[in-house]
């Protein structure tokens, strides 16, 4: 519960067309474009070493462990030779410069680097503009492959300093990277015998216009994660080349990540061990769900909800010790805090009460929660611009017997609620999360109800035009959807195939409806998803790993996914996160 989740995959969408990334680097910019500072690990003065130390402050000198005999790197003879070939310099713009990195293709359209060349963690920076040239030199431009998505542990995102053992990338590109050859990866290998490390270091004695190797062995390192290389004397623009043992040449069991002043003649790397594993595999088939599950800290009496705004997720919750909504706020999902943006009291207390748990949504810049009114059926809201100002609250003249579900589609938002008087599930809207009516979109005969009935609060999402409702069935177990397409058409309804014991929650991400729920026969969390919203099939692992009462609620930002639920048993608002961060 309180390790970080580090050999969790994110995934970055880079959001840039490949012929706009290969338009930008010209001969000039690819010139002058800097060898990217290596992250220094220092001791101004030794600290007593723990397990788990991971910060500067730890950094001990171990007396006779790291001697080394300073060594130059020397020129690779043929580039294009295999496995060399695989190889090459890794070009990206971050914080306005252009800057340079070594990178190996593992994959037809995956390669592999150091973390640091795509996230700089102290300005929280992603890269832009990342390409990947095999076999470049100053005498010939190699093969230019643009990345498309980004994918790295979510320990290094985590917190302004360096997480050392989770300084692993990988880069997901169009096109094909074997013509040149690819390089293996070993997970967990035996680190004894002689290793070469290859890159392009750029800084003194080095000019980064060629590719360069050295050979050492390996040596301890006083961080849990990570290992040393003697006789390596590689400089910045290095960072994400390769360490392959001289028996297997070929096969990569580290990468230059980075070094320190008390060791010049060395280098070190994050171990490959689970987060380099769940990178590459996140890189490789476009998924990986290992969630690190932990206490936010607070508690309360239902189930909560939350929403991503602005790069941070915001958690809105029942008090477990009353019925007023508070609100607490998380870049990472790791560290959360009470967040008093937008209520009208400065306090984590918004000013309103509910029965149930609130739901939330964004509509261009507005925010707006809906909730069951406390010791009343009527359906609340408390609406803000996000760029500033305080919550306005009301009610939306609807009522409800269970909490309502809110998802933004189109122009407008709208809520699905079980009817006040029954079970059936009903539909309002509002362009502005202030005045609300009743909506017939895509119901039959324009009635407002969609045709299905349900016990607790129904969940929305839309993918791709399709708009899909989850609820759990009256009086059964099982998960039940109402699928759509935005643009018209009634709700097609049907059984997923799989039961729960609560209300479960939706969201789009990476191409797929994702629903996550409690077991129908116990209270662990499982995962399940759909293309369309009608074909719904488990995800690997099924089990998140998380145990909770009442439903639980996801929602994404930066490739970071985040499910939040009431502790099983108990009243804390628990935090799962996934392991990998996919950045596009």
């Amino acid at each position: 519960m309180d390790s970080l989740p580090r050999h969790a995959p994110a995934m970055h969408d880079v959001d840039q067309a490949a012929e706009s990334i290969l338009a930008y680097w010209t001969p000039e910019r690819l010139a002058n474009a800097k060898p990217i500072p290596m992250p220094i690990l220092s001791a101004p003065s030794p600290a007593p070493y723990q397990r788990g130390d991971k910060r500067d402050i730890n950094f001990i000198r171990i007396q006779n462990e790291f001697m080394s005999v300073q060594q130059d790197a020397v020129r690779v003879a043929d580039i294009n030779a295999a496995p060399y070939a695989a190889i090459g310099m890794l070009f990206f713009t971050n914080g306005g410069s252009d800057w340079s990195c070594t990178a190996f293709a593992v994959d037809k359209s995956v390669f592999f680097t150091a973390a640091h060349c795509f996230f700089n963690v102290k300005t929280r920076l992603w890269s832009q503009n990342v390409v990947f040239k095999m076999g470049w030199s100053l005498t010939q431009p190699g093969l230019a492959f643009p990345a498309l998505k980004l994918v790295l542990p979510v320990g290094w995102l985590s917190g302004s300093l360096p997480n050392y053992d989770c300084d692993v990338a990988a880069g997901i590109v169009s096109g094909d990277m074997s013509t040149r050859g690819l390089i293996s990866v070993e997970f967990n290998s035996a680190t004894a015998g002689p290793i070469t490390s290859i890159g392009y270091p750029g800084a003194p004695p080095y000019d980064g216009t060629a590719m360069m190797q050295t050979t050492g062995c390996n040596a301890k390192s006083p961080l849990v994660g990570t290992i040393g290389m003697n006789d390596n004397n590689m400089t910045p623009g290095s960072s994400g080349g390769p360490w392959m043992k001289s028996s297997q040449f070929g096969v990569a069991t580290g990468l230059n990540s980075f070094s320190s002043p008390q060791y010049p003649a060395q280098m070190f790397s994050p171990i490959f061990g689970v987060q380099a594993a769940h990178v590459y595999l996140a890189a490789t088939s476009g998924e990986s769900w290992a969630f690190t599950n932990r206490y936010t800290g607070v508690n309360t009496s239902a189930g909560p909800g939350i929403v991503a705004v602005d790069g941070k997720f915001h958690v809105f919750f029942r008090d477990g010790n009353g019925n007023g909504i508070l609100h607490i706020s998380s870049e990472n999902a790791l560290e959360w805090a009470p967040d008093s943006t937008w209520s009208p009291k400065a306090s984590w207390y918004i000013g309103l009460n509910c029965d149930d748990k609130p739901a939330a949504a964004i509509l261009g810049e507005v925010l707006s929660l809906v909730a069951r009114d406390h010791g009343g059926n009527g359906i609340m809201y408390a609406t803000t611009r996000i760029a500033g100002g305080t919550f306005a609250m009301g009610y939306s003249g609807f009522n409800t017997s269970s909490a309502p579900g809110i998802v933004s589609v189109a122009d407008r938002l709208h809520v699905f609620f079980r009817d006040g008087d029954g079970n059936g599930i009903l539909h309002i809207s509002s362009l502005d999360g202030i005045h609300w009516e009743g909506d017939g979109s895509w119901t039959p005969n324009n009635s407002g109800y969609i045709g299905l009935n349900c016990d607790d609060k129904p969940g929305a999402a839309v993918l791709n035009g399709v708009l899909c409702v989850v609820a759990r069935d009256h009086n059964g177990n099982g998960i039940m959807f109402a699928t759509t397409t935005v643009a018209g058409g009634n709700f097609r309804i049907g059984y997923t195939g799989f039961n729960t014991s609560s209300n479960p929650g939706i969201f789009a991400f990476n191409s797929k409806f994702h629903v996550f729920y409690r077991d129908g026969s116990g209270d662990g969390i499982l995962h399940i998803a759909s293309p369309d919203g009608i074909n719904w099939s488990k995800v690997d692992p099924w089990y998140i790993g998380e145990n909770c009462d009442d439903g639980p609620s996801p929602a994404v930002t930066n490739g970071l996914v985040c499910v939040v639920s009431q502790d099983a048993g108990g009243y804390g608002v628990m935090s799962s996160v996934c392991d990998t961060v996919i950045h596009k």
